[in-house]
């Protein structure tokens, strides 16, 4: 039987990690593909704000939103909680308290994730080393996962890793999907479609998606497509649709799951409520995605209040 603050200590463990990635993900795409835009293309980096759910904690520190203001709080500002460095500390900090729960190679790579963060956190904000530092951060978290994998025992510990996991990319993937392609879709510059293609594709690689959606063979409008993609493809891990799966999965080997299971089925209720043609309207690709936050955060709050003996628990 795992202890209930053992459990919530994985739990976030897991959710803060995969935020680490994600958040990574997302800047190292952005500042890939602004190189690829032509100079008459202005790169806008306020919305990867919106993408990360921190703008109003932004503006409180910073004055203005260049890049460098940007990068820097999210990936290195140690008074930003949801940065790259701070999210990997945070990790951290949770499984040293259980450490003899995990495997001992597992326990050594958060522990080097986490000074490398710490070391080159800074330097990373600068872009000829940036892109360098998120691949490490990205590679180390996969390596992770990899070690987790195929040497942790399929228990109660591992299903609340994976419980976490499935949780924060699931969020993450609708957040990025509501605000980049929502972009995409909304009002735009003159002549800002010609680049759609690039755009489309950065928002696939950003989930690591682009060569699965190439395989797949995709035929059609192309963002049609590349949202059906991200929101359904039961196949694809980071797709919206295979990480409920997981949440409903891991929930089914779990103890008092009836209300998070519940949960699950509410959200891919609402994630099979709405054909994809229909969410090329910028306003109503908005609103599903929030839906699906609600519902994603209610799930969250389900196994919160099941097994940690809280009510809801802030992010």
């Amino acid at each position: 039987m795992l202890l209930s603050r053992v459990a919530e200590r994985l739990y976030w463990a897991a959710r803060y990690l995969e935020r680490a990635e994600g958040t990574a993900r997302i800047v190292r795409e952005h500042s890939n593909v602004i190189v690829d835009l032509p100079l008459s293309v202005t790169p806008a980096w306020d919305h990867l704000l919106g993408i990360t759910g921190n703008r109003e904690g932004f503006d409180k520190r910073y004055d203005i939103g260049d890049e460098t203001s940007i990068v820097s709080f999210l990936v290195a500002d140690s008074l930003n909680p949801g940065s790259v460095r701070m999210s990997i500390a945070q990790a951290r900090e949770n499984l040293r308290t259980c450490r003899d729960i995990l495997p001992v190679q597992a326990w050594n790579a958060v522990n080097d994730l986490y000074l490398t963060a710490g070391r080159d956190a800074v330097d990373g904000v600068q872009r000829r080393y940036r892109s360098r530092f998120l691949e490490k951060v990205i590679a180390e978290h996969q390596r992770l996962l990899g070690i987790l994998t195929s040497t942790m025992s399929r228990d109660e510990a591992y299903t609340m890793l994976r419980l976490g996991r499935h949780i924060e990319r699931g969020d993450m993937v609708t957040r990025a999907l509501d605000v980049r392609a929502g972009l995409l879709l909304g009002e735009r510059p003159e002549q800002a479609e010609l680049y759609d293609d690039l755009q489309w594709s950065s928002v696939l690689r950003s989930l690591s998606a682009l060569q699965m959606y190439n395989r797949r063979s995709a035929t059609g409008d192309g963002a049609t497509e590349v949202i059906r993609f991200i929101l359904g493809e039961t196949s694809f891990p980071r797709s919206v649709a295979y990480c409920l799966a997981g949440v409903q999965s891991a929930a089914r080997e779990l103890p008092l799951s009836e209300s998070v299971l519940a949960a699950c089925r509410a959200a891919i209720a609402e994630l099979s409520s709405s054909d994809p043609t229909a969410l090329l309207d910028a306003d109503e690709l908005h609103r599903k995605a929030d839906r699906l936050q609600i519902a994603i955060g209610t799930i969250n709050n389900r196994i919160v209040g099941a097994y940690f003996g809280h009510t809801a628990w802030p992010n």
